[in-house]
């Protein structure tokens, strides 16, 4: 892992986001400060030579900003569907200290001297201060009777919806809506769904679906609650005939009907109950679930990848479709695991007990990324669990195969000051079901891949408060990944290299840990070629000293 640059915030960070389009050999990052927002554009050109320095844009708006929201766009989507408002602009949703909405667009030019941030809308809360925003888009006409999504890009108008929450309780999620033209800004005065829906808990984080708009699930969002439990709503589930816009006027093309849409629950997902060994008996009204730090649509928004105050992580399936057992519930996790213990993750089988998955009662496998770790407790007991006092995150980012017209999802999860990465989901997801099928390999094997931690950031004891991946296109896949990191007062790009399959990674390898021949290995164990604890050592030892970015906590892909 290599540390590229590392920028000073004079203002506080609250998060930050990498914009989802690239041009001009530039990748912006967006931050949001106690004054406003500051774009860095970060260079992606191969050649430094040709690299040229960007002006960072810093928009004041004389309020501090707590959230922000960009629009989901797939790196494989095709760029004619793509509307020319997010290719030609910044396009962000900012949630303000003020009560307040703020659309703003900052323009996309290879000269960011003079760029200048502009506020095309605005929207008031007049209910409380909302600190939590995402939005999605679609493409359709501006009128209520419209059938199927338009496909057109240049000839339709952008529809925006925007949701927003506070995480105060008690919460409630606002809705507003806009269409955005080439030359022209509508507000949607009268939305065809409430403005306000009260949530059964105080959220920590809420998302749309990353679905494309011709599913029709792109509307349906994702409410994350700090208690635990996460939620599924869909503002648009149904639709109602109303009265038509002039009820004296016969019904026709130029009076139709007026459609109200009805929203919907979904569905609900939790953690399980905390558990602590010296507890043998808990009043029921006593029980508390594992706090949830944060949850995020993956796999198409077919699964939610979630994390919790202890360090577990799991993936709840959304639709059943990859369970082993189709009467799994959302109380459930179908692949969970632990950060930073070397733990490798499991499957949840139907009426299968969950051991505990506290840290203190494994060791950490035997890998050159963990096998220096200290076990704290190992002699001492039990340790207090200070997942209270724990933060942290995760990102879904969605990388282009360059084989096939599809996507991986490369999760990053940071837990206090640690940060690791799943580089593929959905491969490490069939490997662990087939390690989980395949009595052979065990409960307790590494077969695959498994968490990689990105080492090298230091975060100057300072909180994290974002990580985001710069966009690759399809046919740099298989080149470098940038990481944006973001703390309190400083935002860092790392390069990491993402993993080969193992004939081709094997190429790469220093020569000092590639398959040596038997005359090496001979002067290595010895004439006897035994391998030994002292012989692995050894082994052990040139891994941790040559592996660079390959420090893993599972083994390499099979072949």
């Amino acid at each position: 892992m290599a540390q590229l640059s590392a920028i000073e915030s004079s203002s506080r960070v609250r998060t930050a986001v990498a914009y989802p389009i690239k041009q001009f050999n530039v990748a912006p990052v967006i931050l949001a400060t106690e004054f406003g927002l500051t774009v860095h554009w970060n260079s992606t050109s191969q050649n430094p030579a040709s690299s040229t320095q960007h002006t960072p844009v810093q928009c004041s708006i004389g309020t501090p900003i707590l959230d922000i929201a960009v629009p989901h766009i797939s790196p494989v989507e095709d760029p004619a569907f793509i509307p020319s408002v997010f290719k030609d602009s910044l396009f962000v949703a900012a949630a303000c200290a003020d009560s307040t909405i703020k659309i703003i667009t900052i323009p996309y030019t290879a000269d960011t001297t003079n760029v200048q941030a502009k506020i095309i809308s605005e929207f008031h809360n007049q209910h409380g201060i909302a600190d939590l925003i995402t939005l999605t888009w679609s493409l359709e006409s501006d009128d209520d009777t419209a059938g199927a999504p338009s496909t057109d890009s240049e000839s339709s108008d952008v529809q925006i919806l925007i949701a927003s929450t506070s995480k105060n309780t008690p919460s409630y999620l606002w809705f507003h809506q806009m269409m955005v033209g080439k030359q022209t800004v509508k507000v949607v005065s009268k939305p065809r769904l409430p403005r306000s829906i009260l949530l059964p808990s105080a959220p920590i984080r809420i998302s749309f679906s990353t679905a494309s708009y011709t599913t029709g699930r792109n509307e349906q969002i994702l409410i994350a609650c700090g208690n635990g439990m996460a939620y599924v709503y869909d503002p648009f589930y149904e639709a109602i005939e109303g009265k038509p816009l002039n009820p004296d006027q016969d019904i026709g093309p130029d009076n139709p009907v007026r459609i109200r849409w009805v929203g919907r629950w979904l569905g609900s997902f939790s953690s399980r109950f905390t558990h602590r060994e010296d507890e043998v008996e808990i009043a029921p009204g006593l029980t508390t679930r594992k706090r949830l730090l944060d949850a995020k649509w993956a796999i198409d928004s077919t699964a939610i990848v979630a994390i919790l105050a202890d360090g577990e992580w799991g993936v709840w399936d959304v639709d059943g479709s990859r369970s082993t057992s189709k009467t799994s519930s959302g109380s459930s996790f179908a692949l969970w695991g632990m950060l930073g213990s070397g733990i490798p993750s499991h499957i949840s089988r139907p009426q299968e007990t969950r051991k505990s998955l506290e840290p203190s009662t494994f060791l950490p496998t035997m890998t050159p990324n963990t096998r220096r770790f200290k076990a704290e407790s190992l002699f001492s007991g039990h340790m207090t669990s200070t997942s209270s006092h724990s933060y942290g995150g995760l990102i879904v980012a969605e990388q282009p195969l360059p084989s096939a017209d599809n996507v991986e999802d490369i999760v990053y999860f940071w837990f206090n000051d640690t940060i690791c990465y799943l580089d593929s989901l959905q491969a490490y997801w069939a490997r662990a079901a087939k390690r989980s099928e395949d009595s052979k390999l065990g409960a307790g094997s590494l077969f695959g891949p498994a968490l990689t931690r990105i080492n090298g950031v230091d975060v100057c004891g300072m909180r994290i408060a974002a990580v985001s991946q710069l966009p690759v296109d399809a046919d740099q896949a298989e080149t470098s990944r940038t990481v944006a990191i973001a703390t309190d007062h400083r935002l860092q790009f790392v390069s990491r290299t993402p993993p080969r399959v193992a004939g081709s990674l094997i190429k790469t390898l220093p020569e000092r840990i590639r398959p040596v021949s038997n005359e090496a290995q001979n002067s290595l164990f010895g004439q006897s070629a035994e391998l030994d604890v002292g012989a692995m050592d050894a082994i052990l030892d040139q891994m941790d000293a040559s592996s660079g970015d390959l420090q893993m906590t599972g083994a390499l892909p099979a072949p």
